[in-house]
């Protein structure tokens, strides 16, 4: 299933003006080789800016010509994948993950998607900066002299200026990529000694962080302090908690993007408003509702009525189906759709501002950081001499990011740890979703 799908996207630009977005991974041949999946996927709104497209291939030539059907989108990042490490990808496909024992192919693979980006972008347009998303190393590859010559090999020889870096080695031999993001231990240390040996690069932290608040601690303290950072697939799975405050919290704005849940829906049941009229004028047809309404269903994650909010969510896409099968029946709008699921959730929730932008690092309460968090103390090990990082920062950037899965529709109740249903409420939820 997709994640950042475009639609996803406009929802995550309600609750941030700044962070940038990215698209799934695009496959060098699916863009070379499928026009209309082009026509269909590439294109995105121009209010939802600054966006960066991110590409899987392993031959220059083919990823030459990939970059250059995307070039007139105007993406403002094209991004190579090269930590990605399902078998799919970094087995068969000899691409992502995999890429990382081949730094000079990592390299030329740059170069070349810069050459595309610059023969096809649109006159007077910028060429989208080529950055590098990677690992730690992969399987035995996994000490940081190998990744420091990575590193140097890719920025030297591709000239590439920004690298972001998920802080494990990836296992391509036995486990699966969940496992991958999971028992590989966080060694942020070793980015902040990149920061340390290459302070004319830049470099983005991913992983163990799931929140703005946690990010602008990071950023505030410890070996990542004024480091860029990504947040892959919390932002998906409790996007209010991960991406509400952000504007505040970390790029330092008076005020969030979105006061409250309420505003949130309403301003994205006015995009698919949107989407369905200029699908009509163009005498296309509209995006399924179900896909409309899949990028808010973990809006109320962890939240009091989460789960009639889910729940009705399915009722009512069913309802409308059956009257879409009715000829005498008007199809309701998307829009209908999400006033009326909103009616299961109560007025606190739905105006409660976002999270705190703040935060006390001594504050006696808080709760003791996860082990993989970058902000344990032991994990904030740098290799090679213990050096002051003081100077390391770099401009603020927190990206979000995603992935396209082929699998069976799991994506809104996995990782579900909502409290237990209430029984009252699933008694009422037809009546209250029918009102």
């Amino acid at each position: 299933m997709e994640y950042t799908t475009v639609h996803f996207r406009a929802f995550a630009r309600i609750l941030t003006r700044r962070a940038l977005l990215y698209t799934e991974m695009e496959v060098d041949q699916t863009l070379i080789h499928n026009a209309a999946y082009r026509d269909r996927y590439l294109p995105f709104p121009a209010d939802q800016h600054s966006v960066a497209l991110q590409l899987g291939g392993s031959d220059p030539a083919s990823m030459r010509r990939a970059a250059a059907y995307a070039a007139p989108f105007g993406y403002d990042e094209v991004n190579l994948n090269a930590g990605c490490p399902s078998e799919t990808v970094a087995g068969k496909g000899c691409f992502g993950a995999a890429l990382m024992r081949q730094p000079l192919l990592v390299a030329e693979l740059c170069t070349s998607m810069r050459e595309g980006l610059a023969s096809a972008v649109l006159p007077g347009a910028p060429v989208p900066e080529v950055t590098v998303k990677h690992r730690l190393g992969v399987d035995d590859s996994d000490s940081y002299a190998e990744l420091r010559d990575f590193i140097g090999t890719v920025s030297e020889r591709g000239s590439v200026s920004r690298f972001i870096v998920h802080g494990r080695i990836a296992l391509l031999n036995g486990i699966s990529p969940a496992d991958n993001r999971s028992i590989p231990p966080l060694r942020p240390g070793w980015v902040a000694a990149l920061r340390r040996d290459f302070p004319h690069l830049s470099f983005d932290y991913n992983g163990g962080l799931s929140t703005a608040t946690e990010v602008a601690r990071a950023r505030a303290d410890g070996p990542l302090a004024g480091a860029g950072f990504m947040i892959g697939r919390a932002a998906y799975a409790r996007p209010w908690d991960c991406l509400s405050n952000a504007d505040v919290a970390v790029f330092g704005e008076d005020a969030p993007s979105v006061p409250s849940r309420r505003v949130a829906i309403e301003r994205y049941a006015e995009y698919c408003d949107d989407v369905e009229r200029l699908a009509a004028d163009d005498g296309e047809l509209a995006p399924n509702p179900r896909v409309l309404v899949k990028p808010v269903l973990n809006l109320f994650h962890g939240e009091r009525g989460c789960g009639n909010w889910k729940r009705s969510s399915d009722y009512l896409l069913r309802q409308a189906k059956l009257r879409a099968s009715n000829a005498d029946s008007t199809t309701p709008r998307t829009s209908d759709l999400l006033h009326a699921m909103m009616r299961v959730i109560d007025d606190d929730v739905l105006d409660a501002p976002p999270p705190p932008a703040s935060f006390s690092g001594n504050d006696d309460d808080e709760e003791e950081e996860d082990s993989d968090s970058p902000m344990r103390s032991s994990m904030m090990t740098l290799p090679g001499s213990a050096t002051s990082r003081a100077g390391l920062g770099d401009g603020v950037r927190v990206v979000v990011s995603g992935r396209r899965r082929r699998k069976k529709a799991q994506i809104v109740y996995e990782n579900d740890d909502d409290e237990e249903e209430e029984e009252e409420e699933g008694k009422n939820l037809k009546a209250s979703a029918a009102a």
